[in-house]
């Protein structure tokens, strides 16, 4: 037991001494400390060593004695062996440098970074806006040679994203109090994007016309390597359409009881205009609603919520062009800072928001759904693994969220027709992006069919559709993973009640506490493969 676990071990900190060169965001994308702000490795013979390195960390792998391992050193076996697997097939297959315009512009890293200048300083940010122009410098060397490998949606989606991009670096350096280094190295940035999108309008965008579908062949990959979930896409098809076609019939139903009208839009109208919350008071109110769902979570047995994992609700500034929630988790222990969880500003083309979307907003983001999440895993030391941190899953993240709209909904939190109303839009949202997710990485579906699709969900603006979009062209699996999780959650959570257990504050605490990974290798090491058998015959029946 010791000598193999001893060699996975040193095997781990090696990989990642070597890794992280390759990918130095990573260490702020894992909240682990020292990141200086400098960018990946791009050349040849840098892409090169990455793939040899991947592969003889496989090599590596394979030789340590898998069973001799404990069932937690089992899960980071496995998760790195996918993740290593999957990457070196994806440099192997589909080399980004040449057809990804978007991914190399660092523009999250950068605005984490200046959310965080307050509590960490301004050095890293610094450095890394110093090496934005080098970095789109590589850019036009890779994209020119094949633009008409390069998707015209990823090239439009560069040129509106770095000119938001562009926007923010400019406030920046205007903003009283920045520093002269951090004024000089931001002026330099915005003209090197700036100057890099002129090319790209210049020089590739009318030469694009790549495949953004990854094919099945890479898509079973990804759901075998990276999701741990058998690779059967014809199988999941079926899944996907029978979860939409229930989620759909569940809303109208829930419509028709309620309007007379099985097709929601005409009440959705009628809630947007009763009672808005106004735009400066949405803050406050997901604030005040994130400690009321604290405390009935509290009051409901179905969990041990952490003391000391605080969460901060911030109302995003209004000069960062984000959409989503930026969220930055607690540090591992107790004595680390509380958690951020910023709250995006509202697009001009979106209705005000509603109590009732906002409350779907908390449970997903706060409690308990993302921030739970992390809270217990910061004070989890199975969580806490190198591997673990690193290779935490955006699929099992949304299907947790998924999972915990729907126990609060059965417990009765705001027992409302307007706020199932928000769960069944998110869950015929998610479920339509699945079934695409399969229809155009697998079967050929144009993303204009896919678009008009995403455009006839009720309540879903252009602006939203354009979003999803783009999500499911870069994020192959992602969403079917995410449906699937929230299902297998769902399921063991029944095996669970089934084999007779009925504190369901210890199920949960035992399953948060492996982090926010995959969960089907967490089913079979900790619950058992009798239990991921059942969950899975479940699952595929439904």
């Amino acid at each position: 037991m010791d000598s193999a676990s001893d060699a996975f071990h040193a095997l781990v900190e090696e990989f990642y001494g070597v890794w992280f060169r390759f990918h130095p965001d990573a260490l702020l994308s894992a909240a682990l400390p020292g990141y200086g702000g400098s960018m990946p490795a791009l050349d040849d013979s840098q892409m090169g060593a990455l793939g040899s390195w991947l592969e003889s960390t496989v090599v590596g792998l394979e030789e340590i004695d898998f069973d001799a391992l404990d069932p937690a050193e089992q899960i980071d076996m496995e998760l790195l062996f996918g993740a290593c697997r999957d990457e070196y097939q994806a440099i192997l297959a589909h080399d980004w440098r040449h057809r990804d315009p978007l991914a190399f512009m660092p523009l999250r890293t950068i605005y984490q970074l200046a959310l965080a200048i307050g509590n960490s300083g301004p050095a890293a940010l610094e450095a890394c806006l110093q090496g934005v122009p080098e970095i789109l410098q590589q850019a036009r060397e890779h994209l020119t040679g094949y633009p008409e490998l390069i998707p015209r949606i990823w090239v439009d989606a560069a040129l509106q994203q770095g000119a938001a991009g562009v926007r923010f670096l400019r406030q920046l350096s205007d903003r009283g109090g920045v520093g002269s280094g951090l004024q000089a190295v931001s002026d330099q940035a915005s003209q090197a994007i700036a100057a890099y999108l002129e090319f790209l309008a210049r020089e590739v965008a009318s030469a694009a016309e790549g495949r953004c579908a990854c094919g099945g062949q890479r898509f079973r990959e990804q759901l075998r390597l990276r999701h741990h979930l058998p690779d059967r896409p014809d199988d999941y098809l079926d899944f996907a359409r029978e979860s939409y076609q229930k989620s759909r019939a569940e809303l109208g139903m829930l419509s028709l009881e309620q309007t007379g009208s099985a097709d929601p839009r005409g009440w959705m109208e009628k809630l947007n205009r009763k009672n808005p919350v106004p735009a400066e008071q949405r803050v406050q109110y997901v604030r005040r609603r994130s400690t009321e769902i604290y405390r009935m979570l509290a009051a409901s047995g179905q969990f041990t919520l952490p003391q000391s994992a605080g969460l901060e609700l911030q109302s995003m500034p209004d000069a960062y062009p984000l959409q989503a929630p930026v969220y930055r988790p607690p540090a591992p222990g107790v004595a680390g800072p509380s958690a951020l969880l910023c709250l995006p500003g509202m697009p001009a083309a979106m209705p005000a928001d509603t109590g009732e979307r906002l409350t779907a907003w908390c449970i997903r983001n706060a409690w308990p759904g993302r921030h739970l999440q992390a809270a217990a895993a910061a004070g989890s030391p199975l969580a806490g693994t190198l591997v673990r941190r690193v290779n935490l899953s955006a699929a099992h993240q949304a299907g947790w969220s998924l999972y915990a709209e729907q126990l609060t909904q059965e417990l009765g939190f705001f027992p409302t027709p307007e706020q199932a109303l928000q769960g069944q839009l998110e869950r015929l949202r998610r479920s339509l992006m699945a079934v695409l997710d399969i229809e155009f990485h697998v079967h050929g579906m144009a993303a204009s069919g896919a678009l008009l699709q995403l455009r006839s969900l009720p309540g879903h603006s252009a602006e939203q559709a354009a979003h999803d979009l783009l999500s499911l062209t870069r994020r192959p699996t992602q969403h079917l993973a995410a449906v699937v999780e929230w299902k297998i959650l769902d399921a063991l959570r029944r095996w669970h009640a089934r084999s007779g257990g009925i504190d369901m504050a210890a199920f949960h605490t035992r399953l948060l506490a492996q982090g926010g990974i995959a969960t089907p290798p967490v089913i079979a090491r900790f619950f058992g493969r009798q239990a991921w058998a059942w969950v899975e015959a479940q699952v595929y029946s439904q």
